[in-house]
């Protein structure tokens, strides 16, 4: 009985060994059969893109959420692009949150609307007024504030680091279509370049 079972045992032990060498053997042969290397086309590592800027950090958020408020679905990324001198038309960071809220205030009692309150690092709680290329022009913004009465206002030059929208593998038509958002955004520009596959 014993005998019969080893035989058994060995048999079957045989036959599995047997089969499942000969199945590896078929999906050897149908896995090449599927590769066909001469179908394999090999993407290039650069692709067509358009360079939009060049902006300030916020401006560049503003651009980004315009380009998919447009439907865009194009991959984008933002990257840095060239260095500039700005001059800052700024109230210096104000000591707390409640002191810039009187200043908010009284700007807006003066009748002054377009300004932003820095909300984080070392300018919290400044007062911006604009950032401009022209030292002339943050000049007379700063004459037109003192003016109305905001004496605290001040010129601060400064190096920013400008960033530019990539926008990948666009078409002729997506072209037309950024251009009208570009006109939006004076002084930036579309420039036709080749960048990294994403």
């Amino acid at each position: 009985m014993k005998l019969i079972f080893i035989s058994l045992l060995i048999v079957n032990i045989a036959m599995a060994v047997i089969i499942q060498l000969g199945s590896d053997g078929e999906h050897v042969a149908d896995a090449s059969a599927l590769l066909a290397p001469e179908k394999i086309i090999l993407l290039s590592k650069r692709v067509d893109c358009l360079n939009w800027g060049d902006f300030l950090e916020q401006e560049a958020q503003q651009a980004k959420i315009a380009l998919v408020d447009q439907d865009i679905n194009n991959p984008l990324s933002v990257t840095f692009s060239k260095h500039a001198d700005l001059y800052w038309v700024h109230i210096p960071p104000l000591p707390d949150q409640q002191a810039a809220n009187r200043e908010i205030n009284k700007l807006r009692n003066l009748g002054i609307a377009s300004f932003r309150v820095e909300e984080h690092g070392v300018w919290l709680n400044a007062i911006s007024f604009s950032m401009l290329h022209d030292r002339a022009a943050s000049q007379k913004l700063l004459l037109e504030l003192q003016t109305k009465g905001v004496a605290e206002a001040r010129i601060k030059e400064r190096n920013i680091q400008l960033q530019k929208i990539v926008i990948h593998e666009p078409d002729e038509k997506l072209e037309i279509k950024l251009q009208d958002l570009v006109e939006k955004y004076p002084g930036s520009e579309l420039v036709h370049a080749t960048c990294k596959r994403l």
